[in-house]
């Protein structure tokens, strides 16, 4: 018996896709909480401006472990959007938590976006990788 479906792709295939782009996500949002958690401890102790950019920072080094810790060892080629759409995600966290919904729209537009591209992403290199 044969265990390919109509496109020639085992039938499983499309799952592990599905599984990847849900850790992707989870990892993308734990670390902008996480950064944004910062910014919001430190906003107390320290200025404005650097707890954007300390909670910023905190974002890109949370995506690093994030990535590895859920992406079974981690793999080069996932830390990269994944650091990068946190950065996004913590920058939208920051305008809506000041009030700026109008931005928020955009920002929303734009991880929309990236997640697709990333998703994208994400199947050619498993695809070209197999």
């Amino acid at each position: 018996m044969n265990n390919y479906g109509t496109m020639g792709l085992k039938r499983g295939v499309p799952v592990i896709y599905l599984t990847t782009f849900y850790i992707f996500v989870l990892a993308v949002f734990v670390s902008a909480i996480g950064g944004f958690m910062f910014y919001k401890v430190s906003c107390k102790k320290l200025s404005r401006t650097l707890s954007y950019i300390l909670g910023g920072i905190a974002s890109l080094l949370l995506s690093y472990p994030m990535t590895k810790l859920l992406l079974l060892g981690g793999v080069w080629f996932f830390h990269l959007p994944i650091a990068v759409l946190s950065i996004v995600v913590y920058v939208a966290f920051l305008l809506n938590s000041n009030g700026s919904s109008k931005l928020i729209s955009w920002v929303g537009i734009v991880v929309l976006a990236l997640t697709i591209s990333g998703h994208v992403y994400l199947i050619i290199l498993s695809i070209f990788l197999k």
